[in-house]
């Protein structure tokens, strides 16, 4: 596996750096340092990638048959290797999870530590350097304890790797300068003179040009020495661009053309893309942008024809750097008669405006979008809990209406509502999701009830055989009266207390937990719709029983997000604000209250949808950095146009007007 790393991902992309293309890979030693990474190489083999995963299967089935736990690692090592080659990272990554889990079962230290490795390595491919550094600190810790020299050195590169794509350069010299310290006790230098032409990167980022030249010249001269001509080709684009920094463009063009001769000697067609887009960066930094493009547009057919995407985007980038941009035209400045600069809506030349004032040419768009469009979450499979009325039933909506198949689930039922006064059932919900444009499913489901839960369990996964998204939103503990608001805590029952801790921590969980099959096998989405005001604000009103439970379901469900999201199983708390539901719509008529800036039950749902509909990759940096978030974090604008921003609560009593 290639750990290469440009420049340019770490934000100098305006520079003439910013796509001077690859650098040299770091030596991995997963394959060396372990017999089992050995033995999955023979089953993957020059094989195409179908027949890899065609192999690795029949060896899995028989691994699982005869209960062989280190034969069941080679054949998923196998499998992992076989989607990397059809860059499906996701699986591969999921798959070298599972690896590293059976090698901590049977207690391996040395191959989990390459399996760590082997997870670092898809991460930072996937572009998420913290999970990468996170997973190579770990093989590290394992290697030291080993005594692995090998992995250790491979782990402390990948590290450097993941703090260059992080703008930590400091970090990243110092990781570098210990990987080289390890290399030299292993005797290998091909692995010194990659660490060498590491510690020059990490120069360059730095623009310490002299220091970077030095360690460049070394690391060509290591790998001279070894006879690693591939080594010596990528370590001399990293001389062109120390060169670059040192404005001596004649000798940067000078080592990309003799990395380029080395590549041509080699065959090695993706080398000397690489070789030509560096210089193309070169021409580009001298001002020869011409020469430049040219170089750029060779290595974008290369790169093309060896089917590498990333040098693909890499040299898209370089051209469009390159490309000239169209000088823009300035129009003559026009004197505005009576000091109207522009025709309004309100005011037409010769009717109701100055007569004088010369008409505009305009043009007027209505913009009819076609259901490819809008249903963007068709097939997708959701439950939404207690989506009789209220939130729930406003994300229910949203979801039906982008495509989605969506289970609606509540005690009430046609005739007899759990709550009389403002009634509503999930066969009322899930009847007008045909006109929406999606599928609705009503399920009668009291969460209190273990058989309820299990069947709807039942129904799904013998339906659909997955879930893609759960909405935990239906509150299991009894509707607290009305005097419970506001009163001292002592006079609060602990009974209610418990209640609440149940319903929005227990129960929320114990939901997760019976769905978790069927979310691995979807997209793995779990929304749980609790409150800021529960939790964040401790109001005084709010009964202390309401604010243990918020507070204990929050803390719990981001606990829970940590340890599923290796599972690639995705928890998020969601706060809406304050709602416009039914009931407090109908409180607000009773009491003359204006209340004019509330979200609409709705909102919650665009919020929702937007979540459902982003990548892998998205929710896992979603997950890793925020587990709780606000509707309006994700969706801002309502549709009438009113703009709601994260962690402010409002109250207005003037009128409700779009966002301006």
């Amino acid at each position: 596996a290639i750990l290469a790393q440009d420049l340019g991902s770490r934000g100098l992309r305006s520079s003439p750096l910013a796509a001077m293309g690859h650098t040299k890979p770091v030596i991995v030693a997963w394959r060396e340092a372990s017999p089992i990474f050995a033995a999955a190489d023979e089953i993957a083999g020059k094989k195409a990638p179908e027949e890899i995963l065609t192999s690795a299967k029949e060896k899995l089935d028989s691994a699982k048959q005869a209960d062989d736990k280190k034969a069941l690692a080679t054949a998923m090592i196998a499998s992992a290797t076989g989607y990397l080659a059809l860059a499906a990272t996701e699986k591969a990554l999921l798959t070298a999870m599972e690896v590293r889990n059976i090698f901590r079962d049977i207690n391996m230290p040395t191959e989990e530590a390459t399996a760590l490795l082997m997870i670092a390595d898809v991460q930072l491919g996937k572009g998420l350097a913290e999970e990468a550094l996170s997973a190579a600190r770990e093989s590290l810790r394992l290697a030291q304890t080993s005594g692995d020299k090998k992995i250790e050195c491979a782990a402390l590169q990948i590290m450097a790797n993941s703090l260059l794509m992080l703008s930590r350069s400091e970090e990243a010299l110092h990781t570098a300068i210990r990987a080289l310290t390890v290399a030299k006790s292993t005797g290998d230098k091909a692995r010194e003179a990659s660490a060498c032409a590491q510690i020059a990167e990490a120069q360059v980022a730095k623009g310490s040009a002299d220091a970077a030249r030095s360690k460049g010249d070394e690391a060509v001269a290591l790998y001279k020495a070894a006879g690693d001509k591939k080594g010596e080709a990528y370590a001399m684009q990293s001389l062109a661009k120390v060169n670059v920094l040192r404005q001596d463009f004649d000798a940067a063009l000078a080592a990309c053309t003799n990395s380029q001769s080395i590549f041509e000697e080699l065959g090695d067609e993706a080398g000397k893309a690489s070789a030509l887009n560096v210089a193309a960066g070169v021409h580009h930094a001298k001002g020869a942008s011409a020469e430049g493009l040219k170089a750029a547009r060779e290595a974008l057919m290369i790169f093309r024809r060896a089917g590498d995407e990333r040098g693909v985007r890499l040299c898209q980038e370089t051209c469009a750097l390159l490309r000239q941009k169209p000088e823009a035209k300035s129009e003559p400045e026009q004197v505005a008669p009576l000091g109207v600069t522009k025709l309004m809506p309100q005011c037409s030349a010769g009717v109701s405006g100055p007569a004088a004032l010369p008409e505009e040419p305009w043009v007027s768009i209505l913009r009819i979008c076609g259901t490819s469009e809008t249903r963007r979450l068709a097939g997708l499979v959701t439950v939404v809990t207690g989506a009789s009325r209220g939130v729930g039933k406003g994300i229910a909506h949203m979801l039906a209406e982008a495509g989605a198949i969506v289970y609606v689930t509540g005690r009430s039922s046609p005739g007899k509502p759990t709550d009389v006064q403002v009634g509503g059932s999930p066969d009322e919900t899930a009847t007008a999701f045909q006109k929406l444009g999606g599928t609705g499913v009503a399920a009668h489901c009291d969460h209190n009830e273990e058989e309820h839960n299990l069947a709807l369990v039942d129904v799904v996964e013998k339906n659909h055989g997955r879930l893609d998204l759960l909405v935990n939103n239906a509150p299991c503990a009894k509707k607290l009266e009305p005097g419970y608001f506001g009163a001292p805590i002592w006079t609060q029952s602990t009974g209610a207390i418990s209640e609440e801790v149940q319903s929005g921590d227990f129960s929320h969980a114990a939901q997760i937990v019976r769905f978790t099959p069927s979310l691995r096998r979807g997209k793995g989405i779990v929304v749980n719709i609790t409150s800021s005001q529960g939790s964040l604000v401790n109001a005084p009103a709010i009964p202390m029983g309401t604010f243990d439970g918020k507070v204990a379901a929050e803390q719990s469900h981001a606990e829970l997000s940590q340890r599923l999201k290796s599972h690639g199983i995705h928890v998020i708390n969601l706060w809406p604000g304050k709602v416009k539901t039914e009931r407090v719509e109908m409180i607000a008529k009773e009491k003359g209250n204006l209340e004019v800036d509330l979200e609409m039950t709705r909102f919650s749902g665009q919020a929702v949808v937007k979540i459902a509909g982003m990548k892998q990759d998205e929710l896992s940096r979603l997950v890793s950095t925020r587990c709780t978030l606000s509707s309006a974090d994700i969706a801002t604008w309502e549709a009438d146009g009113y703009m709601h921003e994260g962690n402010i609560h409002t109250h207005a009593t003037g009128g409700r007007t779009a966002f301006k």
